[in-house]
């Protein structure tokens, strides 16, 4: 199962990499929105794509706009350290998860997203499984 990851600090996208691989998924990352963008044309087929908000040149908002757009069927998680409002998070993801979170709840919020399993996601698409 391929998962793209987009965010601007590369520690991110390198840890979380490492987690997902670990987990036997497929993964590739961007630094942001507009290569993420071009990766998606040129791979495609992602299964999720899980993206920052916070970003320089096209930031998460954007992205998964552009991102439904070319993989319409393709779930998309969001993810900040920031303060999203739930209206905001609901309009452009399909998922959410508050930075920080520990390996365990990102692995298990992974899960759920591709199993879709949104019955214990908190408050409705805030998705923390156990």
């Amino acid at each position: 199962m391929k998962i793209l990851i987009v965010d601007d600090d590369k520690c991110v996208r390198d840890v979380l990499t490492l987690i997902l691989k670990k987990e036997n998924f497929t993964v590739d990352n961007s630094p942001d929105g507009s290569q993420a963008v071009e990766r998606i044309r040129e791979n495609g087929g992602y299964r999720l794509i899980i993206t920052d908000v916070n970003m320089p040149v096209m930031d998460g908002f954007a992205f998964s706009l552009e991102a439904k757009k070319l993989l319409p069927k393709t779930k998309i998680m969001g993810m900040s350290g920031g303060s999203i409002s739930s209206v905001e998070a609901n309009k452009h993801f399909d998922y959410f998860i508050k930075k920080p979170f520990d390996v365990e709840q990102f692995v298990n919020a992974v899960n759920c997203a591709l199993n879709d399993s949104k019955s214990k996601a908190l408050p409705k698409r805030e998705l923390f499984c156990s």
